[in-house]
């Protein structure tokens, strides 16, 4: 257990002293535990609203993260289909033939496409 060895008149001359500069010192302030608790309903209001915001703001990263993970991973996935051609591992047919399985419009994901643009020679 917690005991206080300080002087209670003590305290309240510092409480008075450093009580302004202090964010509670508002609440104190109000006198009355009537006052204090209206106080906390009102901080306790702008602290749901701001948390709700925060965590709609939370929820788009996480979107955007997640969308941009997933087009790294293609993109790594056609380049590592275009280094396999180039080391002569596989064809740009049978690459053409698994890409179109796996359900690219034409065959050619967004990121090999502007590698075969430009580098043409691949």
């Amino acid at each position: 257990m917690v005991v206080s060895k300080l002087d209670s008149i003590e305290w309240r001359s510092e409480l008075e002293r450093v009580g302004p500069r202090l964010k509670v010192g508002k609440l104190q302030a109000s006198g009355n535990w009537q006052g204090r608790i209206k106080s906390m309903v009102v901080y306790g209001d702008k602290c749901s609203v701001e948390g709700k915001k925060v965590e709609g703001d939370l929820e788009g990263v996480g979107r955007r993260v997640g969308e941009e993970k997933e087009r790294v991973r293609r993109g790594e996935g056609s380049v590592n289909n275009l280094d396999e051609v180039r080391k002569g591992k596989r064809t740009m047919e049978e690459v053409n033939a698994e890409t179109v399985r796996a359900g690219a419009k034409d065959g050619w994901s967004e990121a090999t496409a502007k590698q075969r643009t430009a580098y043409p020679h691949n």
